[in-house]
């Protein structure tokens, strides 16, 4: 198990509705009810429909491309909803500026714009009724009349349920519009939206005058009130800056969020609690609230996670208490960073601002280059990557492995086979790099193992293999993406692997 950051290990469906597409589609090209967007029209959908559910997919992805084709399931579903939902899809492969635009790194990656805000879907699974609800709680009307004080006081005491109060109702048109788009930002099992214009509950709360909204909790303080420009962008930053403690357990759920929304977060990992690093960072904690997510690890009382995690940082049980930030950018490798052993508060607090800004840079590892290389396949170090992996008259199938991960152990003997078999093809290059000792900025390797394509004199189509890692899948597969010239005989009679990982 290893968190995914932003991959394909994540399930994502495209739901779709033949019915109500039909009367606003025909200023887009359409296919089977489904506008086809690209860059050019894109802008324009997002602004036209109120609920567009659009599905970014790559065309020699055939996962993703499959994904496109389940609409009737999820037509029949979404049918009698009151809500009115337009449906897209997006080859992301070829509109590299909306990729680049919406941070697409993964197929598919589905997103809903409601009233034109981006919402993601992350679910893990597209049973029916998971993404249903999902889809029910984005198009339709998610805030709530607040019945009574108790209420509040019963849903905030929820362990890490907030609750979202907004002092008024559906008659201020404007700013509930505002208050309801923000609600679809969250999911309801973390952040519950309610409206209501009883005094008891102000008088209860004890609410200022200029108070437009509150956040009720059972952590830190207890309550805020915002008393900002009533704005969409204020109001979802103050409900992000409010939502979680100033320091959070690091457990599998907050994992989750960091990793899959590429989140940077400053972490303490310990064996034990009351350390003078502990100290450290508890008083430097709030100054670092709504700049970094920052959280502590207790690898002993939360042994599973904290396997993992170390794992990730690249530190072992006797690094310990170590803090490491993390910046899962979904567009590079995992980005690390290491402060000083001895750093104060506010040396803390100085050194997150420096990676913001990008003064402090991130852990950049690099093995040496093998002093020979004459395997049938190719290592690769971040020194020899320009020189192997972009060289423009190969295509080049790239490994991105780690020591100690057990998927990359059983892929090593098929990953050596497929090399073998193909070794008449002279310009096609079979290779590995170890990751977790090689660090390159600009490729996103989610997890390990990753595999890439990197075709001759196409570098910067890079292509990444999402289906089984049996042989004969990958020989399926990369028979149909080679560019260089070959014998394509060479592809018919291979024996076939059927261990599947």
């Amino acid at each position: 198990y290893q968190y995914s950051m932003k991959t394909t290990s994540l399930c994502f469906i495209m739901i779709a509705s033949t019915l109500l597409m039909s009367v606003s589609a025909g200023n887009y090209p359409n296919e089977h009810g489904i506008l086809v967007l690209n860059n050019e029209n894109f802008a324009s959908a997002v602004a036209e429909f109120e609920n567009l559910f659009v599905i970014f997919y790559a065309s020699w992805n055939q996962f993703s491309s499959n994904q496109v084709n389940e609409i009737p399931m999820w037509e029949k579903a979404i049918a009698n909803e009151k809500f009115k939902v337009t449906f897209a899809k997006v080859d992301a492969s070829k509109e590299k500026a909306l990729a680049k635009a919406y941070d697409i790194y993964r197929y598919p990656t589905v997103k809903m714009f409601v009233s034109g805000n981006a919402v993601e879907y992350e679910g893990i699974t597209y049973k029916e009724e998971n993404v249903t609800a999902w889809i029910r709680n984005k198009a339709g009307t998610t805030a709530r009349k607040a019945q009574s004080v108790a209420e509040i006081s019963t849903l905030s005491a929820v362990d890490r349920k907030v609750v979202v109060v907004f002092f008024g109702n559906k008659k201020d048109s404007a700013n509930f519009a505002i208050f309801n788009a923000v609600s679809k930002q969250f999911e309801p099992s973390d952040v519950e939206f309610l409206f209501t214009t009883k005094k008891e509950i102000k008088a209860t709360y004890n609410v200022p005058e200029d108070a437009k909204a509150m956040i009720v909790k059972n952590f830190d303080d207890g309550k805020v009130f915002f008393t900002d420009e009533f704005t969409y962008e204020n109001l979802k930053a103050f409900v992000n800056l409010h939502h979680y403690p100033t320091i959070k357990d690091f457990d599998d759920n907050l994992g989750r969020r960091i990793f899959n929304k590429g989140l940077p977060a400053l972490v303490l990992l310990t064996e034990s609690s009351g350390t003078d690093l502990e100290d450290m960072l508890r008083k430097a904690a709030p100054q670092l609230r709504g700049k970094i997510i920052v959280a502590i690890c207790n690898t002993a009382s939360n042994p599973n996670v904290g396997r993992r995690l170390l794992h990730m940082v690249g530190l072992k049980k006797e690094d310990l208490p170590a803090i490491r930030v993390v910046y899962p950018k979904p567009e590079s490798q995992l980005r690390k960073y290491i402060p000083a052993d001895d750093i104060t508060a506010e040396g803390l607090v100085e050194f997150v601002e420096g990676i913001k800004s990008g003064k402090v840079r991130p852990y950049s590892p690099a093995e040496p280059a093998p002093e020979t290389n004459d395997g049938v396949v190719k290592v690769v170090v971040k020194d020899t990557f320009k020189e192997i992996v972009m060289d423009p008259t190969k295509d080049v199938f790239l490994e991105f492995y780690a020591e100690g991960c057990h998927h990359c152990k059983k892929l090593a003997p098929i990953w050596e086979e497929l090399a073998n078999d193909l070794a008449g093809i002279p310009n096609l290059v079979i290779a590995k790099t170890n990751g977790e000792l090689n660090f390159y900025e600009d490729i996103p390797v989610p997890g390990f193992p990753t595999l890439k394509f990197f075709p001759a004199n196409d570098k910067e189509n890079v292509m990444t293999y999402d289906g089984d890692r049996k042989k004969d899948k990958l020989l399926m597969w990369l028979k149909d993406k080679l560019t260089v010239e070959h014998d394509k005989s060479i592809f018919d009679g291979k024996k076939k692997d059927t261990q599947e990982l």
